[in-house]
């Protein structure tokens, strides 16, 4: 590889001057016992291989999985790294203060690999939209020694409005542009700061350097005389305004102001002469890491209003972009989106420098204003509820929102108010909010192709959504006599497949279905349920839950909804050996057995339980299904906020709403029915964990509404609602983190059932083998409730030492204070 010729530059890869330094290997793992000096060996080899050629390029080896010690004895020239502070695929927004977890990086100034080069082979900010992380994180890397780094992913322009790429990462400078403007500010850091230096913890060290970053103002700023770079409105005043050469920025400052648009570029060409680089404002209208290729990001090419304060400068000019020049006011102007020369009046006009950065922008889109709304998915009542809407309009007349409270017939209308650009807030009084599930939609009148059209968000609509009666969860009757249930069995079977009916103590029906193993597809078995009970709001039914549980080899099963006419919806659902509730939207919903179209439900006659070969293969096995009970989640249209009675604890965190990213072992996640209807849960399955330290782990943020709630209450008392679901798991582990990185932690007991298992928040231990503080965890120090940020969960070999390979798995729905 190294000697490998480039036919088009003639020069090997050993030889190529664009070619820094070759890392051998990447993300290394190593079987189990591995030792440190049979990893030095191993990297010995692997640079021997490549020094043999010749080569004189420096080699590194990647020190993720922590073998320091090894690399540092080893012939390597170097090491890499990687770091993601905020995790990955959060599959949404993160919208807390990610600035606590970058103070450092806990590799990188390892004294052992002190002689050492250091870089960064991949990394980022992984779901922050905000603009103030990427200087803070270049801050660190110096700190570490570090001398190259390389962020993972950078968008392409003609992608770049869906993010369909790596939906984790999100950089363009077009369409994200106050985050790509924080991500060039931290190329200056990086550049500018000396390696080894220190710059203490948040929230002491905001101030580096030329930079300053703010969670508060979604900020990142960097000021010299010559430069200044902000990748939002701020208010800092440049040292020294007439010697700035370069300018660049999202919002306004004290030298440039700038409504309308998005990032814009100045660089002084001449004394008399500025180059002018504008691009449009950039909206969202969806979560950019929600997933899925949709449009989240509109730009919109609506005219830019411009004004210098720049000495000499607020006079007349000239701005000339293409065939058309305009004259600047008291160093006023407007543009569109474009290149433009900034000229003095009587100057010569000079000509477009060659090294100027390129301007490339992709083609407007026709198409109707969106809206992204944004707002809490659990409120407490008592509170009032905020909510922000960003619209993606030229000119928007009217906004305001129409809000139906949980059990409510009449709908409440109220005024939304500007906010910024593109961007409308209000809040919904405490008094209208009332226990249960609230609705509501944001109605919108802008412009579009020249006439005033109104909409309704989510979903763009042209007419009032349907808010329905917002009534209470409802049960769908199961059949209650063997009669009502028929049975099919492929005759390819082991055993012919059976099904009955069950009464349990508790008076509830349970329907059983069994069978053999299964032929080649498509032999399968089903029993399809008729005789139903329907309630009368059937069509406005959002979700159905399902109470199931199988066979330990019944990993899921089909569930068919058949209506009268003959069309059927339905999808998958997992199924596992211990009672639990999947959750199946009707939305997802696909059609069954030829049918076509938008899933519905109104009409239903018999509900259909199927499974075979297609899900399981054909191996010979003992397969069974029971369901005991389906419930349906009526709702209609519009967006849900569920409001939480003020008696309840307060949740940290609830998993079901948004699940953390559990890593190692294999894990599997999925969102369940919690321990009453309309709650959700977390399921974690693995089939088992690899020797010690083999585990699963995954760590949530604390919202910001959460903490809002204690920030002035003092909680004693942790409330874990979980159960074990594999016969295997009895335990876990709980982490809570505080803001300075403090973690404390203790093992939750856990049974087949739902608990709410109460802990003293005394009872959490300092957990010293974590990343932390120097000057916590000594005597008389522990965790402060006010203080919470994020919440771990693990469990793994050391806690099963005799059934770490046997199956093991746990529900969670929320973590809380009392």
């Amino acid at each position: 590889f190294v000697n490998h010729v480039n036919r088009f530059t003639g020069l090997a890869y050993r030889d190529d001057p664009a070619i820094l330094a070759f890392e051998v290997i990447n993300e290394p793992l190593y079987p189990p016992n591995t030792t440190d000096a049979q990893v030095t060996e191993y990297i010995d080899a692997l640079v021997g291989a490549v020094k043999g050629t010749g080569c004189t390029k420096p080699v590194a080896y990647n020190c993720w999985a922590g073998r320091h010690a090894a690399a540092a004895a080893a012939r390597c020239d170097g090491v890499t790294f990687g770091w993601y502070p905020t995790g990955l695929v959060s599959g949404h927004m993160l919208a807390d203060d990610c600035l606590p977890r970058v103070d450092r990086h806990p590799d990188m100034a390892d004294d052992r690999l002190a002689g050492k080069l250091k870089l960064v082979y991949e990394f980022d900010a992984a779901d922050v939209q905000g603009s103030y992380m990427y200087p803070a994180m270049a801050r660190a890397f110096r700190m570490g020694g570090i001398q190259v780094a390389t962020q993972f992913q950078y968008d392409p322009l003609c992608v770049a409005a869906g993010n369909p790429n790596w939906q984790t990462h999100f950089l363009n400078l077009a369409y994200a542009p106050n985050k790509t403007l924080s991500f060039a500010i931290a190329a200056e850091v990086f550049r500018s700061l000396p390696r080894g230096g220190d710059y203490g913890k948040y929230p002491d060290n905001t101030r580096f350097g030329a930079c300053r970053v703010s969670f508060a103002e979604n900020l990142s700023e960097f000021v010299t005389e010559t430069e200044f770079l902000h990748s939002n409105t701020t208010a800092t005043v440049p040292p020294a305004p007439g010697k700035l050469t370069h300018i660049a920025g999202c919002g306004s400052s004290p030298v440039v102001e700038s409504g309308g648009g998005g990032a814009y570029f100045l660089d002084r060409i001449s004394p008399d002469a500025w180059l002018l680089q504008a691009y449009p404002a950039a909206v969202l209208v969806d979560d950019p890491y929600r997933g899925g290729t949709n449009e989240k990001v509109r730009l919109l090419f609506a005219p830019i209003e411009f004004a210098l304060h720049l000495p000499g400068w607020g006079g007349g000019f000239t701005v000339q972009g293409g065939q058309t020049a305009m004259k600047a006011e008291k160093g006023t102007f407007t543009v569109s989106p474009g290149e433009y020369l900034l000229v003095k009046t009587g100057a010569a006009v000079p000509a477009r420098p060659a090294d100027a950065p390129a301007f490339v922008l992709p083609a407007p889109v026709d198409r109707a204003p969106a809206a992204m709304i944004d707002a809490p998915p659990v409120w407490r009542e008592g509170s009032d509820l905020p909510v922000q809407v960003t619209v993606a309009a030229a000119e928007v007349r009217a906004c305001e929102l129409r809000f139906q409270a949980a059990g409510a017939s009449e709908v409440k209308t109220m005024p939304l108010a500007l906010d910024g650009p593109c961007r409308f807030a209000g809040t919904v009084p405490a008094a209208w909010l009332t226990p249960g599930k609230a609705r509501f939609e944001v109605r919108v009148t802008s412009r579009y192709h020249d006439q005033w059209l109104t909409q309704r968000f989510p979903g763009g609509l042209d007419r009032d959504l349907q808010l329905g009666a917002n009534q209470n969860p409802t049960v769908l009757g199961l059949p209650s006599s063997p009669g009502s249930l028929e049975v099919n069995s492929a005759k390819d079977m082991d055993k012919p497949a059976t099904a009955s009916l069950r009464q349990e103590a508790n008076g509830s029906r349970v329907v059983h279905l069994e069978s053999g193993g299964f032929g080649p597809p498509p032999s399968c078995a089903s029993v399809t349920l008729k005789d139903l009970a329907i309630p009368a709001n059937i069509g406005l039914v959002d979700e159905v839950w399902f109470e199931l549980r199988g066979a330990p080899a019944t990993r899921k099963v089909e569930v068919g909804f058949r209506l009268a006419d003959g069309r059927a919806y339905g999808d998958d659902v997992v199924v596992t050996p211990s009672w639990g509730t999947a959750i199946l939207p009707v939305r997802n919903m696909r059609g069954l057995w030829g049918t076509q179209g938008k899933a519905e439900l109104a009409g239903l006659t018999a509900l259909r339980l199927t499974y075979g070969s297609w899900l399981f293969g054909t191996e010979g096995r003992e397969h069974m299904v029971e369901l005991r009970s389906v419930t349906l989640l009526p709702g209609g249209e519009g967006q849900a906020v569920e409001v939480r009675a003020a008696s309840e604890p307060v949740d940290l965190v609830e998993p079901g709403l948004q699940p953390p990213t559990m890593r190692g072992s294999g894990a599997r996640t999925l969102i369940v029915g919690g321990d009453r209807p309309g709650r959700r849960a977390m399921r974690v399955l693995v089939n088992g964990f690899e020797a010690e330290p083999g585990c699963t782990s995954g760590r949530m943020n604390v919202p910001a509404v959460a903490r809002k709630q204690f920030a002035d209450a003092t909680p004693t008392t942790v409330v874990v609602t979980a159960r074990s679901v594999a016969p295997a798991t009895d335990r876990i582990e709980l982490a809570l983190v505080e803001a300075d990185g403090a973690p404390w932690g203790t093992t939750v007991m856990l049974t087949p059932d739902w608990q709410q298992i109460r802990i003293p928040l005394g009872d959490f231990t300092f957990f010293k083998h974590w990343p932390h503080p120097e000057a916590r965890g000594g005597e008389g120090d522990q965790a402060k409730a006010g203080n919470i940020r994020s919440v771990g969960l693990c469990f793994g070999a050391w806690q099963y030492p005799e059934t770490r390979t046997q199956p093991h798995g746990f529900d969670i729905q929320s973590v809380s204070l009392e």
